[in-house]
């Protein structure tokens, strides 16, 4: 195995995160390109403990890159968390009235909306009553089978980076109007959402490549709603600040009502976290939702 198959970009931790006691705690983990995120809560005081950022080389097997850093890492490895979590940010996912679903429809409905390999994901689900939907999405196999072998000891749960979105957004009702077009961008995926009255009217997410892609679907998504661009707010989370200036000067340009959005609300914040842009990491730090 490759001695640094992995290095922290980026560690933030509350001086309240006591690692001697894992078992207070809830871990989610993200991995997407070659970029690993992990955080902690404490879920019952409703507190952001950790956050962590990783890179890796993308020729290495994910497999050693995650083993290696639960072994190597200060407390990654522990096996005693209350819970962990895995958010899928990629494969695809549909929303379906709750009235309308059971559990035995998931494969069926989202074979419906993207040909699916099922040697390399499985299909899981996440009801949603607050906006009366169940979210079902693809994961990924590998992935789970490795964190799942990694933490035996530990209750292991599945969601989408839509899901965290839309807990995140439940938390904040003021925003789910249809002055906001909420915009998600991660690496290189573009997650927009949009409600009237607090009811869910859009989400989806899309690939691009180059800030015209980004202005395109934001656009498009603009004319199938039936907005106008100019009396429209664009909340803006994720890869979209100073690093990515090329994304935000591109919106700038065609969007006179352009805002960054803020983290979600109910979740204590401690000084230690300050490096930490409000608008970044949005369904991470939503992901507390996901243990409650």
């Amino acid at each position: 195995m490759e001695k640094n198959a992995f290095h922290s970009l980026l560690q933030l931790r509350s001086a309240a995160f006591n690692t001697e006691h894992i078992g207070q705690y809830a871990l989610c983990f993200k991995l997407h390109g070659s970029i690993i995120e992990a955080v902690a809560f404490h879920v019952g005081d409703k507190m952001l403990v950790y956050y962590e950022r990783f890179g890796f080389s993308k020729f290495l097997p994910i497999q050693e890159v995650w083993q290696q850093l639960v072994a190597e890492h200060a407390f990654l490895g522990a096996g005693y968390w209350q819970q962990i979590a895995i958010l899928e940010p990629e494969l695809g996912y549909v929303q379906v009235p709750i009235e309308l679903f059971s559990t035995d429809l998931p494969h069926d409905l989202l074979n419906l909306h993207l040909s699916l390999n099922t040697e390399k994901a499985a299909i899981s689900f996440w009801q949603h009553p607050a906006f009366n939907l169940v979210n079902v999405f693809a994961f990924n196999k590998e992935i789970a089978s490795l964190v799942a072998g990694l933490y035996p000891l530990s209750t292991l749960r599945h969601a989408h980076v839509s899901d965290a979105i839309l807990l995140g957004l439940h938390s904040m009702p003021e925003k789910l109007d249809y002055r906001y077009l909420h915009l998600f961008v991660n690496r290189n995926h573009l997650t927009i959402a949009f409600f009237r009255t607090g009811n869910l009217h859009l989400l989806n997410s899309y690939q691009f490549d180059t800030p015209e892609d980004l202005l395109y679907y934001v656009l498009f998504a603009l004319t199938e709603l039936g907005l106008e661009k100019d009396r429209t707010e664009l909340l803006l989370w994720g890869d979209v600040g100073a690093t990515f200036a090329g994304r935000l000067s591109i919106l700038q340009q065609y969007f006179p009502l352009l805002s960054f959005g803020g983290r979600p609300k109910g979740i204590q914040y401690h000084y230690q976290f300050d490096e930490l842009d409000n608008h970044v990491a949005f369904d991470l730090l939503a992901a507390y939702y996901l243990f409650v």
